[in-house]
């Protein structure tokens, strides 16, 4: 009997001690789920990491089309500008004048001619003709067409020197400003601060 009693026991702790090590995973376990789940898992957090995603991704999308739309708006006003640029100078070469009032004829060409034909003017001829632009007949031409958008237009003549400006062009009534520099004032000499001190003095 004694023998019996000595195998029992220690069957019986081992049994003891497996509920306890359990025990103790158990709850470890339930503690990390009610974290996890109280914390990263819940309905709240799910909430509120979708819309802060969705507003990140409507950020995004918005930024993108703004771009793609105002790329648009460039395109579309490089466009006009050089529409308007084509207009401007058309209605300028139409006020150009030739300036020559003489004809030069070549005596060798003319012998070289036959009967009935006529002397066409040469690339060369045409070469040498100048147009030159006069900006007193520009300048009303470049008002009227610049005034409906209030876009501003240089005039530069083939040797890229700047012939007129429609920032300086001024209609009937407006007057002209200009910003002068400022009026530095001369510090008095020794006998000028003399006689300002006497006169200071008699004042008094």
């Amino acid at each position: 009997m004694a023998t019996d009693i000595e195998v029992t026991k220690p069957a019986a702790a081992g049994k003891a001690a497996a509920p306890a090590s359990s025990r103790f995973v158990s709850r470890l376990t339930l503690s990390v789920r009610r974290f996890l789940g109280h914390h990263v898992f819940s309905s709240l957090t799910k909430r509120i990491l979708f819309l802060n995603m969705a507003a990140l991704g409507i950020l995004v999308v918005g930024i993108l089309y703004l771009n793609q739309f105002r790329d648009g708006l460039i395109d579309a006003r490089v466009e006009s500008l050089m529409t308007q640029g084509e207009i401007i100078a058309g209605a300028i070469a139409a006020s150009a004048t030739v300036e020559t009032d003489s004809i030069s004829i070549d005596p060798e060409k003319l012998l070289e001619l036959q009967a009935g034909e006529s002397l066409a003017p040469g690339s060369d001829q045409l070469d040498s003709l100048d147009f030159p632009i006069n900006p007193e007949r520009v300048a009303p031409v470049l008002r009227r067409l610049i005034s409906p958008t209030r876009t501003r237009a240089r005039i530069y003549d083939r040797d890229a020197n700047l012939l007129l400006d429609s920032r300086h062009l001024y209609s009937r009534g407006q007057i002209l400003r200009y910003d002068l520099p400022p009026v530095t004032e001369e510090e008095p000499d020794l006998f000028e601060r003399i006689q300002q001190a006497i006169a200071d003095f008699f004042r008094r």
